[in-house]
């Protein structure tokens, strides 16, 4: 959530872009989509994404003994990017676009 708000803002601000001209910020920019784009592709190749949120959500209210915050919003994400590719071009169409 925090990449594509953080995505969003950077698209606001109408940024420029010119690898000549401010080359950190741009590099920064394409590693901050490259990663947001790897973990997305990573995440849709697990079969058994279900269970090991559900696994995850368990271990932390065994050690914690309360439900993690963010475990609806997870495991929505989840659901989301069941087809990574679709949520990725519906992500980043309003940067694509202008």
């Amino acid at each position: 959530d925090h990449v594509y708000e953080l995505l969003n803002t950077i698209d606001a601000s109408q940024c420029f872009f010119n690898i000549s001209i401010n080359f950190d910020f741009t590099k920064s920019y394409l590693d901050l989509i490259v990663t947001y784009t790897s973990v997305i592709i990573m995440l849709s190749r697990l079969d058994d994404k279900k269970v090991l949120v559900s696994m995850y959500n368990c271990a932390y209210e065994m050690t914690k003994a309360t439900c993690e915050s963010s475990y609806p919003r997870l495991s929505q994400m989840f659901i989301e990017y069941e087809q990574p590719w679709k949520k990725l071009s519906e992500d980043f169409w309003p940067s694509t676009c202008g």
